[in-house]
């Protein structure tokens, strides 16, 4: 079998992050596997078994008429290359990318449901998203929640496969014997991540914990008016905005809380990974996933979305409280057996088989 996988780039991002796993999986269990990426822009490096093309075409559009150049420009190279390939199947994780192909093809498409799909609501997403599950021939769901937001006709077409922690430097990684007095955050630098919230909340840790520090490894549309509320905030020592980097997970490693404030989530793979090297982790209880990952006050804990003063107060407990930090710490680490990155792409790679055989 000969799989294709379409991205926009390989950007870090939880979507490239899996394109990544998946790929180089498939590739050393014998299928011919491609990555198609748009843009030349890489930020993950892929196996050396799968054969990587890019069409070069940079990301943005500088007006109207160079958006409508662009789109017809990558429509006829997307689809140029696919000929070229003549894959068995084609997977886009993201729907968006489903613009550029036809509704009738040679190949089964299976795309996914990468984010809550409640919390869409620009119009155009939704009529591209819907498209995609009407032309596709398989979908695949992260959480079973989000498969139930749809109706029965999309329903048929899905499975329900997590994320898996594909990041192989967790698999190495242990346990610090000390923690040091910091808490930590990843993940795009944009609203659905809620980090004003973030920044509030460490604004009361330090009133009581003022040698704390707060690190956020990331890029993205907010850096720079985070930075700016930081500033007024006072925390300019306190708050580092460290960027991106591929060994993120080892340099959070010692940290002694990890926090995930957003809105809304599809799978966060950053809390996933993060729960798997054992980091005690508060998260909001956000439409979906963290619900999925922890138990709360067994393995970490869950507070209300957007709720500041229930993020301080959890905080606070994972901080002041070693014994029930330590508890969180080991019973986290259970994640990586339960999303595993071989259990997880096969249940991908039977699923495209079965799509394609069908």
């Amino acid at each position: 079998m000969k799989v294709l996988f379409l991205v926009s780039h390989l950007n870090s991002g939880g979507t490239e992050r899996t394109v990544a796993y998946l790929s180089g999986y498939f590739a050393e269990h014998g299928v011919d596997t491609c990555v198609l990426s748009i843009s030349n822009e890489k930020f993950y490096e892929l196996g050396k078994a799968v054969r990587y093309e890019t069409l070069n075409i940079p990301q943005g559009n500088k007006n109207p008429i160079d958006k409508i150049v662009k789109i017809a420009k990558r429509t006829f190279a997307v689809r140029r290359a696919i000929k070229k390939e003549a894959p068995d199947a084609v997977i886009s994780l993201l729907s968006v990318n489903t613009k550029y192909l036809p509704a009738k093809k040679k190949y089964a498409l299976i795309v996914s449901e990468r984010n809550n799909p409640g919390a869409v609501t620009d119009r155009r997403a939704i009529k591209v998203r819907n498209r995609a599950f009407r032309i596709c021939d398989g979908i695949v769901f992260q959480t079973k929640r989000a498969m139930d937001y749809y109706p029965e006709e999309v329903r048929k077409k899905g499975v329900v496969i997590p994320n898996a922690i594909g990041n192989e430097l967790v698999y190495t990684a242990k346990v610090p014997e000390a923690r040091a007095k910091k808490i930590c955050a990843m993940g795009r630098l944009h609203p659905q991540k809620n980090y004003p919230l973030l920044l509030r909340a460490f604004c009361e840790i330090l009133k009581d914990h003022p040698d704390y520090t707060l690190e956020i490894y990331g890029e993205g549309p907010e850096k720079g008016r985070l930075e700016a509320l930081s500033k007024e905030l006072g925390l300019e020592q306190s708050v580092k905005f460290q960027g991106s980097h591929p060994d993120a997970i080892l340099k959070i490693l010692d940290a002694s809380c990890y926090v995930l404030s957003s809105r809304y989530e599809g799978m966060p793979n950053a809390l996933m990974e993060a729960m798997a090297v054992g980091l005690p982790c508060v998260a909001t209880d956000c439409p979906n996933g963290p619900a999925e990952l922890i138990e709360n006050g067994k393995n970490g804990l869950l507070v209300p979305n957007d709720d500041k003063d229930a993020l301080v107060a959890a905080i606070k407990k994972i901080i002041e409280t070693p014994a029930f930090a330590e508890t969180c710490s080991k019973n986290a680490k259970q994640v990586l057996q339960l999303y595993s990155m071989d259990v997880n792409a096969e249940k991908y790679l039977e699923f495209i088989k079965s799509i394609y055989e069908r």
